[in-house]
């Protein structure tokens, strides 16, 4: 279920009272007859589990206990995933599930062999000015957010860590308190789902923004879960300043939810939808914040970089297939903030294969890592990744 959906429940549920009310009455479970615990999970008389995990089941009112049996190395596992069904076995203490669906060693997955890396580079004096330690969770996966020194922190997916919506400037280590990348991620999973409907919205740093309305009827959530944090629930023609509490002017309109990107995207579904062509004008890609993504295709069918608000960046596009436009928005968010140290741009706003910091000198990958040694600004010949026409690729056809 997308998290539009649960927020709809969310919403309805305030409206009209909450389930118990009128679902889960206090003797709705005397007539429900539980069926018997799977084998793998049991407990003691007293009630102690000795194996597997006790769970309320996962139905309306919980009436039965839910076992979760527990698995070995090297047994099949299943991923959860937005719509699956709900998991009767779960990887064990010290286990996670691997890409290739088996029950592996937290110590290791990609994360942690990530870490291992970077621990055994510190070691032998490898590691660059620009080089992030990974950051892993207490199964293995990755962390919410990883960060280029002196650049951006950008939202990563748990398994293989790419990346994902969400991004903000790395100007101080307090910027991965504040990056948790949960509404990201929800938009990531929905993203997973064939035939999805759009998550809620988020903030540029892929936080859950505070204000969020569904179907007309609109609420102040915490940006941590998006769980509803008052009782108020608002007509959206309604909405203004103060109304509800979480409305800010700077961000929203009154009585109106969409923002450019939306509503260009919805205006041109609707058209076509009444049976009007609209020629020369693709669909405009949004991301989850209701904003421009990166990219975007051109009536000439040209891809350029664009800010959040659609305008492209510099003369940054190409006309040689696509762009991923990392560096033009990394560029663009710096300049911005009137940061010094900017990234090199090829002509088509993806990261020059080297790049320069202080005096020193390394390549990158296509997200702006650092994936080499240092040398000195004096030896950039010496670096793998340098030639002249490292953009050549970008700059012509």
């Amino acid at each position: 279920m997308s998290l539009v959906l649960l927020l709809q429940a969310c919403l309805l549920m305030v409206v009209h009272g909450s389930s118990d009310d009128f679902l889960c009455t206090s003797d709705v479970c005397e007539n429900v007859k539980c069926s018997t615990l799977p084998v793998g999970c049991n407990k003691t008389a007293d009630g102690v589990v000795i194996s597997g995990v006790f769970l309320p089941d996962p139905s309306v009112c919980n009436c039965c206990d839910y076992c979760v049996s527990t698995l070995k190395e090297g047994d099949r596992c299943i991923h959860a995933t937005s719509g699956a069904f709900t998991a009767r076995a779960i990887c064990g203490d010290g286990l996670t599930c691997s890409e290739d669906k088996k029950c592996v060693k937290i110590n290791n997955t990609n994360c942690t062999r990530d870490q291992q890396k970077y621990d055994q580079d510190k070691e032998q004096n490898k590691l660059g000015i620009s080089r992030w330690r990974p950051i892993c969770d207490e199964h293995g996966e990755y962390g919410p957010v990883h960060c280029i020194p002196g650049s951006i922190c950008y939202c990563i997916e748990p398994k293989n860590g790419e990346r994902i919506f969400g991004e903000a400037l790395y100007l101080s280590q307090d910027v991965t308190k504040r990056m948790t990348c949960g509404c990201s991620r929800s938009a990531w999973r929905a993203s997973q789902v064939p035939n999805f409907v759009q998550s809620a919205r988020c903030t540029a740093d892929g936080s859950y923004e505070s204000l969020q309305c569904v179907d007309n009827k609109c609420a102040c959530v915490s940006s941590v879960d998006g769980t509803i944090v008052d009782g108020s629930i608002v007509d959206l023609r309604d909405m203004h300043k103060g109304y509800p509490s979480c409305f800010d002017s700077q961000q929203h309109a009154p009585g109106r939810y969409e923002r450019k990107c939306e509503k260009f995207l919805f205006d041109k579904l609707r058209m076509e939808k009444s049976g009007f062509t609209v020629l020369n004008m693709p669909l405009p890609e949004c991301t989850p914040d209701g904003r421009y993504a990166r990219t975007q295709t051109t009536a000439d069918r040209r891809r350029i970089c664009v800010d959040p608000e659609g305008e492209q960046i510099g003369h940054f596009g190409t006309s040689c297939g696509n762009t991923d436009c990392n560096c033009a928005r990394t560029l663009w968010l710096i300049e911005q903030a009137g940061v010094a140290e900017k990234p090199v741009c090829c002509s088509d706003g993806t990261f020059r294969a080297w790049q320069c910091r202080r005096a020193v000198c390394y390549c990158v990958d296509s997200k702006g890592n650092q994936v080499s040694n240092d040398v000195d600004i004096a030896d950039v010949k010496q670096l793998s990744c340098f030639n002249m026409t490292a953009c050549a690729n970008s700059d012509s056809c």
